[in-house]
């Protein structure tokens, strides 16, 4: 990394390190300032490091120490320095990440280190340590790059910017009442904690579009959105159209940030390891697995299924800087490729047509083709999340079709590939890793199955499933909860019904 020397002229106290080496004013704008961006750097920020050897924040420094108020380190934090204790500074404006260089320096390393992190009191100390710790590893596959399990970026994002922080508390506050599910008091209390937050980040973000503040292209607005597609998804009082809501809101924002590297292509990143590419990355594989489990759950769920969205998806996977191969490490939230995520769309989208007409039956047949790739595909590779994913694909578009006058012969067909389905998860150990890829095929095969044995199997791996679902078990999975992914209304289908298909 680079240093400052102390003889160096810096042209600016806080700007990047870049800039500072090339002896070019800094406009400060994080997490890539315009300049790095105009001649395609890599943006480089001072840390505590660096501060150090800046002699002149040094003498500055010793002159007017930190208001107590600002950072208060205990006397044993100062001999341990991994384990800092911070707090905030007040309220900050949403589009706004303080230049607290010493405080960056202090978060990028919480996840892995389990730093202790104090805010303004209140309990939000212990909940932001849940999100640190528990919450936000556990969204991502543990047999995923190692690129992609670091959370700096993301915590970053939450201590710089109160909005992210409100969401990220409503998350760990709701996570925390499935884990005590069976003290009501204390459950009710956590979910109104939990809605709080929520309410408060909801109402930034609305005051933030109002006073036209915002681009669309700001990351703490988009790891906002996706925090609170997050929650919704999990919150039981949460309506189908709200949960729909915020995930047409992560694809908005995914265009805007589209459309903006189009106009300006010197806003293209050119590092495959930089943080905010990874965080990207993140952004859309939640879009795709959040946007496909909604059509499970509304009818009316539409967003992934028209060709204008999968043009836009389309064009990011196929210019990502990361890697886009089979291999499950490179897809830190599907745990799959995403064009498995495509034909899983268009055969959720055929589910909801009856009787399918000329064109339907010719995109049901490319989508047996493909099925068939991709079953050679998961054959290399037995221990692969998407194998169930393939069968589960397979088994439904069975089932379309077995509803056609002439494919009933599909029944028997149907049945038998639930039955090897109800075979390899009985082999399966339901552990957190399991948890994170299978909800999707094992509503699918308990929506259609009809042995009552099956069905039962299916359901007990369903509820291990929820209780694993942020990685440390719940006491209890409520029937409400357990009912959101064995119902499946948005898989019915209905007489007359033609929509677009990808």
């Amino acid at each position: 990394m680079p240093t400052i020397a102390n003889n160096a002229r810096l042209r600016t106290k806080t700007g990047c390190i870049s800039c500072r080496q090339r002896k070019k004013k800094c406009d400060e704008v994080r997490p890539r300032c315009g300049g790095c961006c105009h001649v395609l750097m890599e943006c480089l920020w001072p840390t505590s490091q660096h501060l150090l050897e800046d002699g002149r924040r040094r003498m500055r420094s010793k002159r007017s120490p930190r208001p107590e108020s600002k950072t208060s380190t205990s006397n044993e934090d100062k001999s341990s320095p991994r384990s800092p204790t911070i707090a905030t500074e007040g309220p900050t404006k949403p589009n706004e990440i303080p230049n607290n260089n010493q405080l960056s320096n202090y978060t990028t390393d919480l996840w892995s280190n389990h730093a202790v992190v104090s805010l303004n009191g209140n309990g939000a100390d212990d909940l932001f340590r849940y999100y640190v710790k528990q919450f936000l590893p556990c969204l991502i596959h543990e047999r995923s790059h190692p690129r992609f399990h670091n959370g700096s970026y993301w915590i970053n994002l939450a201590l710089g910017n109160d909005t992210v922080m409100e969401a990220a508390l409503a998350c760990a506050a709701t996570s925390i009442s499935y884990m005590v599910s069976s003290d009501r008091k204390t459950v009710m209390r956590t979910r109104q904690r939990a809605l709080t937050h929520q309410t408060a980040a909801i109402r930034a973000i609305r005051r933030c579009i109002e006073l036209g503040s915002v681009n669309g292209t700001e990351d703490w607005l988009l790891g906002t959105v996706v925090l609170l597609t997050i929650l919704a998804n999990r919150d039981l009082s949460c309506p189908a159209w709200t949960r729909g809501t915020h995930v047409r809101a992560i694809m908005q924002l995914l265009k805007c940030r589209q459309a903006a590297r189009m106009v300006d292509f010197t806003r293209a990143e050119c590092n495959p390891e930089a943080l905010h590419v990874i965080f990207e990355r993140k952004c859309y594989e939640s879009l795709l697995y959040h946007g496909t489990i909604m059509m499970t759950y509304d009818p009316n769920f539409d967003a992934l299924v028209s060709n204008e969205a999968w043009q836009m998806i389309d064009g990011y996977f196929q210019t990502s800087l990361l890697p886009t191969d089979e291999k499950w490490e490179s897809w830190p939230v599907l745990g799959v490729p995403y064009k498995l995520f495509r034909l899983i769309v268009t055969i959720s989208n055929l589910a909801r047509r009856s009787p399918l007409g000329e064109e339907d039956l010719a995109i049901a047949a490319l989508a047996i083709t493909e099925l068939h790739q991709w079953v050679n595909v998961v054959a290399l590779n037995p221990s692969s999340p998407g194998r169930l994913y393939v069968l589960a694909a397979k088994i439904l578009l069975e089932d379309v079709l077995s509803r056609q006058p002439e494919g009933i012969s599909l029944k028997d067909s149907v049945q038998a590939d639930i039955q090897c389905f109800v075979n390899e998860i009985s082999a399966i150990t339901v552990t957190p890793l399991f948890s994170k890829y299978n909800l999707w095929p094992l509503s699918i095969i308990q929506h259609i199955a009809t042995d009552v044995g099956a069905k039962r199997i299916i359901k007990d791996r369903i509820t291990a499933t929820l209780r694993l679902i942020d990685g440390c078990g719940v006491m209890e999975v409520s029937q409400e909860r357990l009912d959101r992914f064995v119902g499946m209304p948005g898989l019915q289908y209905t007489m007359g019904i033609s929509k677009d298909v990808i």
